[in-house]
């Protein structure tokens, strides 16, 4: 029995998995068959020139591996405007609660990518943080997967007034 690692056709996703028998087509969970990286495949080596299979290997099969650090940019704010920006950010913020529906809470996070870049991941963790529903494993790819659908600050001011929230004078 041996290690492969395999793409997944569409997705290009990498998995590892074992092969064992001659003539079985790894499958991923839909069912989609795996395509080889190289042109050998397991029918293509000798036996002995498989590496060893031991317990260490096969619990390393079933680890997760940490979730990658967020994009980090840091933004710092040249001008008092932008400072006041960041402020009136996090007044809204505060009263919205973490643990809003989905669609709220994906419309803050992406409200925040839009007026801050990067340097609005950490405000927005910190937020979500206080959420029975929080994962911390989930936040950095969901925060890459923000491309601007629209979502401005002031989708995150309308539902904080939605929660009590008031702008206060300039």
């Amino acid at each position: 029995m041996s290690t492969i690692i395999v793409r997944q056709g569409s997705t290009g996703t990498y998995h590892r998995g074992f092969a064992n028998c001659p003539g079985i087509t790894l499958c991923n969970h839909s069912g989609q068959p795996y395509v080889w990286l190289t042109e050998a495949t397991l029918l293509d080596i000798a036996a002995a020139e498989l590496p060893p299979l031991n317990a260490a290997a096969v619990a390393a099969l079933f680890e997760t591996p940490p979730p990658p650090p967020p994009p980090h940019r840091r933004r710092y704010f040249r001008t008092r405007r932008e400072a006041s920006r960041l402020q009136t950010l996090t007044a809204a913020l505060a009263h919205i609660p973490a643990d809003c529906d989905y669609h709220s809470w994906l419309a803050c996070g992406m409200a925040l990518k839009a007026e801050l870049g990067d340097a609005g991941f950490e405000l927005w963790d910190r937020w979500s943080a206080g959420s029975p529903k929080y994962h911390a494993g989930q936040m950095a790819s969901k925060w890459r997967s923000f491309h601007g659908n629209g979502i401005t600050a002031g989708t995150l001011f309308h539902i904080a007034r939605q929660h009590g929230w008031t702008r206060s004078p300039r």
